[in-house]
């Protein structure tokens, strides 16, 4: 996909265009972080730019460098960091992932992960810059539910996928309308509140994290049923316990079978199937985010699957990955939290 620009973003809003190395990297800690600069190349002539607008919990960044340059913030700690190439390339480490970014390829660096990049000579990036506490709220609103742990994205970004084309064009004319002096002009403003929250929830449902398995399809029909949000709420607070959809629908003083009509007719699944689908994403939590010392058999059967070859069947199909396996994640980043 070809994102560059036709002319330089936000070029109303610079911040400095600096040749000297120090003071690049006392300009760029004050709205980032402290991190490490360096030439990677001592015969290259350094020279940098760096546009920015801010936002309430979302800044807009142009940064360039017209030198192969070494930068290792370590941790972000306070902010996600999304990271779009629009000319050139940079090999980004955040944690344990590599990310070699261009223009079909860009990265999403955690704030929790340590990072190191080489932005290669003549490399122009997009930066979008989201306050943690911010995109960590609107993860809870949307999941209902308090996060089971630190929200983790993937690394790489797909410029490619059909279905992040709608958000990008979205955050390219964001920024379009940001220079224009359109956007970002009123941080304390609805408008500004709505459009920021846009990003965020686009970012939280398109690229994968760990906590995508909780939230709903887009275009998913809004919940009009009493009924229907009574048993969700039910479903949700008495997953672990022995619930039956005869219990829920005796509670709700409806017959199971308007209950499953009701549940087909807007949710497109039958009441068992979202019973189910709590209880796996509860295991899903457990065995990521929860105690290392609890077997995979007690998880499951902590949540109704008393048969663990049907548990790590129907855990399989639903997220991809057998739960050994995702325990085993979980356990190589407990044991290097920074990675």
């Amino acid at each position: 996909m070809n994102t560059r620009q036709p002319h330089i973003p936000l070029a109303k809003m610079q911040l400095f265009h600096s040749y000297d190395l120090d003071q690049t990297r006392a300009l760029v800690a004050e709205k980032f972080c402290a991190h490490r600069l360096e030439r990677a190349r001592t015969d290259d002539c350094f020279e940098a730019l760096h546009n920015h607008i801010a936002g309430r919990s979302i800044s807009l960044n142009y940064l360039r460098y017209g030198a192969e340059v070494v930068i290792e913030p370590g941790e972000l700690t306070s902010f996600y960091l999304l990271q779009i190439p629009i000319a050139g390339s940079a090999e980004i480490a955040c944690g344990h992932n590599l990310v070699e970014a261009d223009q079909t390829r860009a990265s999403l660096l955690n704030p929790q992960h340590h990072t190191r990049m080489r932005w290669r000579a003549g490399c122009e990036k997009l930066l979008v810059q989201i306050d943690r506490m911010a995109l960590e709220g609107v993860a809870e609103e949307m999941i209902d539910r308090a996060l089971p742990g630190d929200l983790v994205f993937e690394s790489a970004v797909d410029l490619t996928r059909t279905e992040m084309r709608p958000w990008l064009k979205g955050l390219f004319g964001l920024f379009m309308a940001a220079g224009d002096g359109d956007a970002f002009n009123s941080p304390r403003s609805l408008s500004q509140t709505a459009m920021e929250r846009q990003v965020m929830e686009g970012l939280l449902r398109l690229q994968p994290n760990n906590v995508s398995h909780r939230l709903e399809p887009v275009g998913r029909t809004i919940l009009k049923s009493p009924q229907v949000r009574a048993a969700l709420a039910m479903i949700r607070e008495h997953a672990q316990d022995p619930l039956t959809i005869a219990t829920i629908a005796a509670k709700l003083g409806v017959s199971e079978r308007a209950l499953q009509i009701s549940f087909r007719a807007q949710l497109g699944i039958t009441p068992k199937q979202a019973l189910t689908e709590e209880r796996l994403r509860g295991a899903y939590d457990d065995i990521r985010h929860g105690d290392p010392a609890r077997s995979l058999r007690e998880i499951a059967s902590s949540w109704g699957f008393h048969h663990q070859g049907r548990f790590s069947a129907a855990y399989r199909v639903r997220f991809g990955q057998a739960p050994r396996k995702v325990r085993s994640e979980a356990s190589r980043e407990h044991q290097n939290p920074s990675a």
